[in-house]
Formats: structure tokens, C-alpha cells, sequence
């Protein structure tokens, strides 16, 4: 195998697949939803026109069928967020939560924009393939130092578990992402 040892190699290079410029999208966070002993943190991003001053209420009970049972247990809190991000071609729901003490487990589901846009209650449905992307990343990354500096930080000697109120209450409160 060749090295191209060469300072510009990448950067004389684009990427070879269709790339659309990047630009900050909206984004809302919702009033926090207590449901089944969680306490969920709910957003959403505006990648194309949509009327989403209000989450998702069709989104509620797929939050709620990801979700573990039960919410609390010795190495789970409780809390997770959930990114809505309405896009196309599909629409996300990023569902997110804490657990084994300090691991954000996530799983992606997914639903057809078009169809969503029809029908509002189109159902999302778990994904194999699909990911966050690069603007959810911004309140990933918001809620993770939420989470280091409310609940892990509030740890003493490795008893207690923080402060869980003040997580919840610190919101990412930009504007947009991106």
C-alpha cells in the first residue's frame, strides 16, 4: 500500500457523493414530558418548513414503546432527551437516554417526510441503517455536559445521583443548530 505523505492530499480532494452546503437549521425545545417515571427532554430541528412550535404528540407513545422499563434502576436515572428532527426525506426521532451510569444509549427511528406530511400520524419506525447527524450532534453534545455537570459531578464517593432536577431544567436554548 502507497502513502501519500503529502500535506494537501485531502484538502485537494472533495468528497466523490452529493454533498449539500451546510447551514444552521432552527431548532425548539419543548416543555419537559413526564411519562412512565421518565422525565424526558423534548426538541426539535427544523430541516424544511414545518409547524413545529408543539413536539410531535404522535411522537409520545413511540418515545414511550423505546424506552426500557423500568426507568429508574440502580445504574439508570430516569431522564433521556428526544430529538425530532423534521427533515427529507424522512423524518427523525432520536431517543435518547442515561444509563449504566455515564452511557448515553440512543436509538434512531425514522418515517417518510411526504407521508408525514399528508398524514401527521404516519408512524415512525425503528432503524437499522440511520443515525444522528451533524446538526442533532449540537444538543447531544449540550446534554451531555447537562448530564456530566448536574449528575455525575453531584456524585460524592460514588452515592447519590446528582442533581436530576437541575439536568432537567438545563435546556440547549439556542436558536438554531449548526
Amino acid at each position: 500500500m502507497e502513502v501519500d505523505r503529502s500535506k494537501n492530499a485531502l484538502a485537494q480532494s472533495r468528497p466523490s457523493f452529493p454533498c449539500k452546503p451546510f447551514a444552521p437549521r432552527p431548532a425548539r425545545s419543548h416543555a419537559v414530558i413526564h411519562q412512565s417515571n421518565w422525565t424526558i427532554k423534548p426538541y426539535s430541528i427544523l430541516g424544511r418548513d414545518s409547524a413545529a412550535d408543539l413536539f410531535d404528540p404522535h411522537a409520545l407513545a413511540v418515545i414511550e414503546a423505546t424506552l426500557p422499563e423500568p426507568a429508574r434502576t440502580k445504574s439508570r436515572p430516569g431522564v433521556a432527551f428526544v430529538i425530532h428532527h423534521i427533515a427529507t426525506p424522512l423524518d427523525y426521532l432520536v431517543v435518547c437516554w442515561w444509563d449504566n451510569e455515564n452511557e448515553l444509549l440512543t436509538r434512531v427511528l425514522t418515517r417518510n417526510a411526504a407521508a408525514a406530511t399528508r398524514d401527521p400520524a404516519t408512524p415512525f419506525r425503528l432503524s437499522e441503517r440511520e443515525s444522528f447527524c451533524v446538526w442533532d450532534m449540537d444538543i447531544m453534545w449540550h446534554e451531555r455536559a447537562a448530564y456530566v455537570r448536574h449528575v455525575l459531578a453531584g456524585l460524592r464517593g460514588g452515592v447519590g445521583s446528582g442533581d436530576l432536577n437541575a439536568y432537567a431544567a438545563d435546556r440547549f436554548d439556542k436558536p438554531q443548530v449548526g
